[in-house]
């Protein structure tokens, strides 16, 4: 939680700076571009992370893979983080960024976890009515979980719509373990 907290003030700080540079969106795409690269590349995560590997030479690093594709403000942002020896949080901070940058452009970012991948035609739909229901700038996330058996999950700003067979069973489940016949005193 306390990382969490600490993502959450470095990305609201390097944001207060990109907002009033007029960088928003493209400081928002430098960090979108990190959490890739960092998700995809796991020694590169590793390099992140070693205590051993000094902090000029992941400075060097950092500034050869994305001197050429990212504002200057995200590279010393960066930079700064690994002088102070704070870039195991940079994947934090990155994705607190992220969710920044959509509050700040009034996006409602949904997951939908369902057993198997949505269809088009029930991904329009969905889409249709969270649209009446939430506002028109909606990103949707689709994830595949075979455990919920059917149905679905909806998880958007904190919030919870639980659809699937699986939350019905456990509910049906709790149920009949009560028994309505026995007194209970």
């Amino acid at each position: 939680m306390k990382e969490n907290q600490l993502a959450r003030r470095y990305a609201l700080a390097l944001f207060s700076v990109a907002r009033e540079l007029n960088l928003t969106k493209k400081v928002a795409e430098d960090f979108n571009q990190l959490i890739t690269v960092i998700k995809q590349h796991s020694d590169f995560r590793t390099m992140l992370n070693s205590p051993v590997i000094p902090a000029y030479k992941k400075i060097n690093v950092l500034n050869s893979l994305f001197s050429d594709h990212m504002q200057d403000l995200s590279i010393r942002f960066m930079t700064l983080l690994t002088r102070h020896e704070r870039e195991q949080y940079l994947e934090l901070v990155a994705e607190q960024v992220g969710v920044l940058y959509n509050e700040f452009m009034g996006i409602v970012v949904v997951r939908v976890t369902s057993a198997v991948p949505l269809s088009k035609g029930n991904r329009d739909q969905l889409l249709e009515q969270l649209k009446e229901t939430l506002g028109n700038k909606l990103e949707l996330q689709e994830v595949v979980n075979p455990g919920l058996v059917g149905g679905f999950i909806l998880d958007w700003n904190d919030q919870r719509y639980d659809a699937s067979l699986l939350r019905q069973v456990k509910e049906l489940r709790k149920e009949f373990q009560e028994n309505l016949y026995v007194r209970q005193f």
